[in-house]
């Protein structure tokens, strides 16, 4: 896994210095416009009705991406993620991509106008400020979201509406349903994303395949809001129907509030999520029949560098029934290209 994760890492760097020398030379314009790392390392505590869970818990690299991407021409992009962790760099069966699971994002997009074409594999256009969160920026979320496939192979047409506040998506492509024993499941997903002065929005409607046959319909309402004296609220709400089970009998929601101090160095966190899914229900779903959870907590961020928060340490404390866990420790973004 070692030699694998180094030669990752010696391509994207060699690929920027080679970028950087091109540059250098009076090319008109940069063939690759970012390259980067996002290297979360923590220590996670857990305990599992006030006993602590030592094989549960542990020190290490929870997070380890690497990121390229560049302009071939004025209208085609391409970008890549990858995920440099154990279990994707060395297929255990568990991700239903069989092939390259280590691919979070790697497509080529198209762009003319106000209309954008992608093809590849990107983070399913699912909706919600939640689900579109980076690995690296999640220390918990709902049971629901972090059951999720997020990233899927397919094909995207975006269409920029009016200045460019208002975005519209149509994504063809995996299903966020499937697994390793059904991993050809499709889906349809439609969002939507605006911005206009204080609040924002990234909502969806989407049909995906389930295991075991037939469809689930998905609504996720995604709200932002930044309130003056430096606060970022985002409250999202995430229902599911099948067949069976139509109106608010399968649905999360998600909030978090966010507090930066005035200088940049420190943000306090305090957020919450609560799944619920009807006892009765009979088709395949994320939660098990009869679950209503409540999770809570928070925390505190600190960026030690002065306008740069590519160096970040954390404390985050989370509660739900039945565990409770404590993690520490600090994330590094280090950018090669920008």
């Amino acid at each position: 896994m070692l030699k694998k994760i180094t030669s990752i890492l010696s391509f994207i760097l060699s690929t920027a210095l080679l970028c950087g020398a091109a540059d250098s030379t009076a090319v008109k314009s940069k063939i690759i416009t970012e390259a980067g790392l996002n290297a979360k390392i923590d220590w996670a505590g857990l305990w599992n009705g006030g006993v602590f869970d030592r094989d549960a818990s542990g020190l290490g690299a929870s997070v380890l991406l690497a990121r390229l991407g560049g302009r071939i021409t004025d209208n085609f992009t391409f970008y890549t993620r990858l995920r440099l962790s154990k279990s994707a760099l060395g297929y255990d069966g568990k991700d239903p991509d069989r092939f390259l699971p280590w691919i979070d994002k790697l497509y080529l997009a198209y762009s003319v106008g106000d209309w954008t074409f992608r093809a590849g594999k990107n983070i399913s256009q699912l909706g919600g400020f939640e689900i579109a969160k980076a690995p690296h920026d999640t220390y918990f979320t709902s049971s629901a979201v972090s059951s999720l496939v997020s990233y899927i192979w397919g094909l995207e047409i975006e269409k920029r509406l009016g200045e460019g506040n208002d975005v519209l998506t149509l994504q063809l492509g995996q299903s966020e349903y499937r697994n390793r024993e059904n991993p050809n499941l499709y889906g349809a997903y439609l969002s939507y994303f605006g911005t206009h002065g204080f609040y924002s929005n990234l909502s969806s409607i989407s049909v995906s395949a389930i295991p075991g046959g037939g469809a689930a319909g998905a609504i996720v309402l995604g709200n932002r809001f930044h309130i003056p004296g430096n606060f970022l609220v985002d409250i999202d709400f995430y229902h599911r129907s099948t067949k069976n089970a139509l109106f608010f009998k399968d649905w999360s929601l998600m909030g978090e509030i966010r507090w930066t101090s005035p200088k940049g160095f420190i943000d306090l966190i305090l957020r919450g999520d609560y799944d619920y899914c009807c006892k009765d229900i009979s088709t395949f779903t994320f939660l098990a029949p009869g679950t209503s959870a409540l999770t809570l907590g928070g925390g505190v961020e600190y960026y030690p560098v002065k306008g740069n928060r590519q160096i970040r340490i954390h404390a985050i404390y989370r509660h739900r029934p039945g565990d409770n866990c404590l993690d520490i420790g600090f994330t590094w973004n280090p950018e090669f290209v920008k």
